[in-house]
């Protein structure tokens, strides 16, 4: 035991590294324990990360309950994974916020930790973003539940990192705003960017916006409006690839009618109020102009 417990040695802080690494030794000898729970009582000494000592048993029944919740091969691959980042200078901040959040934030830490590939990219995480990563964690799963926080992880959708990292950070910034929680909602089941779209619109104008996907019904018909300004602005945020959908094509002829079925929804709850489409990326001339010059909606494009 105490040759593994030795190879965990921390550059910064080896002095003492023997001597404790003995002690927890000699605690845990009778006790069963994961090597993840080992592994992070261990660092915890070593990096003051949160007060663990040898008689509180708060805080080891604490890490013990989380090494359980925890699918064994996941515990044990984070085992293997977080000293990767605790040795490397450039990572060792993100180290000690990942331990520190799998330890104090228990719920949401095993809801995101199903598997191997989990603990994985959960590190990858953390060695990307640190500090921004365990705010945010905390902040989504607080506002908007962990049920919704889990299923925005674990969606093969948003498998980037930075593409997660960005859906987090808008609905971070709009969680005040009306009708968030449902966008939130809509966000963790789609199988696509869209409704993450409508998030980081949503975030662009935050100072501005009064709700989210406000539900509009008129004598034509109902839609939601995916952003509507305190002014009375609606605004449709729309991704849509026209390289891979161009004029002609079903999906084209789809997206045409269903911009001019929600704008003639949009034109009999109000012919004044203002109107406009945000398109990511780009938008096709051919639209852009039937948007602009027969419909009178404004267009934006935003990279």
């Amino acid at each position: 035991m105490q040759e593994n417990l030795v190879k965990y040695n921390i550059p910064y802080l080896r002095d003492s590294t023997l001597d404790i690494a003995r002690e927890i030794d000699n605690h845990f000898a009778k006790k069963p324990i994961n090597k993840f729970v080992l592994l992070v009582a261990i660092v915890g000494f070593f990096l003051d990360v949160y007060p663990i000592f040898l008689g509180d048993d708060v805080v080891i029944n604490s890490l013990k309950a989380l090494g359980r919740a925890i699918p064994i091969e996941a515990a044990n691959r984070l085992g293997e994974l977080v000293p990767k980042l605790l040795l490397k200078p450039e990572t060792f901040q993100a180290g000690k916020k990942l331990l520190d959040f799998l330890c104090k934030d228990q719920n949401i830490a095993t809801r995101l930790l199903k598997n191997t590939n989990d603990a994985e990219k959960l590190c990858e995480f953390f060695a990307k973003y640190g500090d921004e990563a365990r705010t945010l964690f905390k902040n989504i799963s607080k506002k908007y539940g962990d049920d919704i926080t889990e299923r925005i992880w674990h969606n093969p959708a948003y498998a980037d990192d930075a593409v997660k990292k960005a859906i987090f950070k808008d609905l971070d910034t709009i969680s005040n705003v009306n009708g968030a929680g449902k966008l939130a909602d809509d966000i963790s089941t789609c199988n696509n960017l869209g409704k993450a779209f409508e998030a980081e619109v949503a975030a662009k104008n935050v100072s501005n916006v009064a709700e989210v996907s406000k539900p509009l019904k008129t004598t034509s018909g109902s839609t939601d409006i995916d952003v509507f300004l305190e002014d009375g602005t609606i605004i449709e945020a729309k991704r849509f690839d026209f390289s891979k959908y161009p004029p002609g094509s079903s999906e084209y002829n789809d997206l045409k009618a269903d911009l001019g079925r929600k704008i003639k929804i949009w034109y009999e709850h109000s012919a004044t109020c203002n109107k406009k489409v945000v398109f990511k990326g780009s938008v096709e001339d051919g639209i852009k102009t039937w948007l602009e010059e027969v419909k009178k909606v404004v267009v934006e494009v935003i990279p």
